[in-house]
């Protein structure tokens, strides 16, 4: 039975000065079914998971618990009492990142909500934090420092002698090929050369307008000479700093920095990569060659490898005689012994045991499957002249008569000549092959009914019919009719008079199908036609594709709703007549395309009719019919 459960959720709250946190707290439900009954004395089994960071985070608790519902339906547990599946409730740090509680009952997902609260005040030992992040309850030892641990996401005290990091006012001696900051998070390392490389690289300003005063940089002229302040080189020259600009060079001494070995119980972290001991008298080094484009060499004479400005390396290769070929050799096999070849005495391979086919036989053998192997046999072909080879013969012709070699009276053929088109046919009668007609059922001089489908594969050939009469190929007579004569095709008539004649109606089955003239390429049949009354409106007479709207005074707007576009006037061939039942209803009609599928269509009304030349027209609204074919 499907099973609905209603659910309330209660933490508890507990005054600290009264009692100690229990690492638990209450959960309480009503299950119904799925028509809203109470369920009532039944057995069910909740799994309760707590997850870390979002509805779908890692599971940091899980547990189970076996209940039954009293007479009401009600049923409720502590979470912290139930059989563990995973994890401790006691160790989840409540305040590291939010906590969601799924509850799954009988296996079905009832809710998986936020913690909006830490319950039942479980972080009250863990009250202690700096800047949100909580502070272990561990114990420290004498001399220890408290250090942030990243994987526990608290701060842990952790040894003095684990770490050397407390420089004070010293400094770390190193060259131009290390990296790092001598730490045991930031060890110090070689470095590759390349200054991109490196972290926390400086911006370098590229334009004179990011130098301001604020940053100690000079923004405009102050001695009148603009070609002093450019430096031109700088070198290091001991512990002098020598910089060059168009104005001199200029010494900084920088011996004063150079100073601070006095490590006492302090030691500078590297890795394999170093040595050292980062003073001014053994400053940190890397080890090993750095040079570029070394070459490796061999030297086969004494079987050494070399590489320049480094180390060499014996392959020590012991070839008794001094032959590199000869331990390439080629196996061979003869009868059933494999051996190898440039060996004197080589060691044999006895494979008889592992061939298929038997050694022997006698002649007229086949081989025959005896359920285990294939052994020879007779082949069990009862041939009474003990030849096989005269069961192969050749047929021959002599006179009037078909001859098999080998014997036999052989067949006659007739003497009397054959007619045009007729074929070699045996006649049992006179025993003998005669000349006679084409058999009678064929579709070239006899009617026929097709026992099955017929599939004619063309593989790039045509079939082509040359009719000599007006209707020289028809399907049912008149359904349709080829008159390859005059070049005609008629469909319901079989004597067509155009190129293409139907009889009967033709049915548009979508606007979307077009019947093409030739001349403009615009539809044949109208994409959209009807009756627009004077007032704007739509009679309802013709297609249902369109709208119209009265923009003003005799100006309509006719929006076409497809399936086609059009965009310009060169995309349509537009028409329309006046509904004229006077003089005073005779009009000047044009027309416009203003955007897609859009035409804009403007009406004059005859106010004055002198002449035609010179009548007068008047903007009017005037009731007109259009039709729109689309190219």
């Amino acid at each position: 039975m499907k099973t609905i459960f209603i659910s309330l959720l209660v933490l508890l709250t507990v005054s600290a000065k009264s009692q100690s946190v229990p690492s638990k707290f209450n959960y309480q439900a009503v299950a119904r079914d799925i028509q809203g009954d109470l369920l009532v004395n039944s057995t069910i089994n909740a799994t309760i998971s707590i997850l870390s960071g979002s509805s779908s985070g890692s599971t940091v608790f899980e547990e189970e618990h076996f209940l039954t519902t009293n007479d009401y339906g009600l049923f409720y547990f502590r979470i912290g009492e139930g059989s563990v599946l995973s994890g401790q409730l006691n160790n989840i740090n409540w305040e590291a990142q939010d906590h969601f509680l799924k509850v799954q009952i009988n296996g079905e997902e009832l809710s998986n909500e936020q913690l909006v609260s830490v319950p039942y005040s479980l972080s009250s030992n863990n009250t202690l934090s700096i800047d949100g992040n909580r502070v272990s309850a561990s114990t420290p030892a004498d001399g220890q420092y408290l250090i942030y641990n990243g994987t526990t996401s608290q701060w842990e005290a952790q040894s003095a002698s684990a770490n050397g990091d407390n420089w004070g006012s010293q400094v770390v001696f190193t060259d131009a090929t290390l990296s790092g900051n001598g730490t045991s998070s930031s060890p110090l390392s070689g470095f590759d050369g390349n200054y991109n490389n490196l972290s926390n690289l400086p911006v370098v300003p590229t334009l004179t307008s990011q130098l301001t005063n604020d940053n100690g940089f000079l923004t405009s002229e102050v001695d009148g000479d603009n070609t002093n302040e450019l430096i031109t080189g700088g070198i290091l020259n001991g512990t002098d700093l020598e910089i060059s600009d168009a104005g001199g060079t200029t010494v900084v001494d920088l011996s004063s920095l150079v100073s601070g070995d006095d490590w006492g119980t302090e030691f500078v972290h590297t890795d394999a990569s170093m040595s050292g001991d980062g003073t001014t008298s053994n400053p940190l080094m890397v080890i090993g060659d750095l040079t570029d484009d070394q070459t490796l060499s061999y030297n086969s004479a004494t079987q050494i490898i070399s590489i320049s400005g480094g180390n060499s390396i014996s392959l020590n290769i012991n070839d008794a005689d001094n032959d590199p070929v000869n331990e390439i050799q080629d196996l061979q096999i003869t009868a059933d012994i494999l051996t190898i070849t440039n060996n004197g005495s080589p060691t044999s391979i006895d494979l008889s045991g592992y061939r298929e086919l038997p050694p022997s036989g006698i002649t007229g053998d086949v081989l025959k499957w005896n359920g285990t192997n294939w052994a020879p046999a007779f082949d069990n072909v009862d041939d009474a002249d003990n030849n096989v080879l005269n069961e192969i013969q050749n047929l021959s012709i002599s006179g009037n008569s078909i001859i098999i070699d080998g014997g036999g009276s052989g067949f006659n053929l007739s003497a009397t000549a054959p007619a045009n088109n007729q074929v070699l046919g045996w006649n049992n009668t006179s025993g003998q092959w005669e000349a006679m007609n084409a058999p009678p059922n064929n579709i070239y001089n006899s009617d026929g009914t097709l026992a099955a489908d017929r599939i004619i594969t063309q593989a790039g050939s045509r079939i082509s019919f040359l009719p000599t009469t007006t209707d020289g190929f028809n399907v049912a007579n008149n359904t349709f009719s080829v008159d390859g004569v005059n070049q005609r095709v008629g469909i319901g008539i079989s004597t067509p008079a155009y190129k293409f004649e139907v009889s009967g109606d033709i049915a548009q089955t979508s606007q979307a199908d077009r019947f093409v003239r030739a001349g403009d390429n615009s539809d044949l049949l109208a994409a959209a036609y009807g009756h627009v009354q004077s007032d704007g409106t739509n009679s309802g007479a013709g297609t249902s594709n369109y709208t119209v709207t009265r923009l003003s005074l005799g100006t309509f707007q006719i929006n076409y709703t497809g399936p086609r576009t059009f965009v310009n006037n060169t995309d349509i061939v537009f028409s329309a007549v006046p509904d004229a039942t006077g003089n005073s209803n005779i009009f000047i009609l044009n027309y416009e395309v203003t955007g897609t599928n859009q035409i804009q269509v403007n009406t004059y009304r005859l106010i004055t009719a002198v002449v035609l030349a010179g009548s007068t027209f008047a903007t009017a609204d005037s009731a007109f019919s259009f039709e729109l074919r689309i190219k």
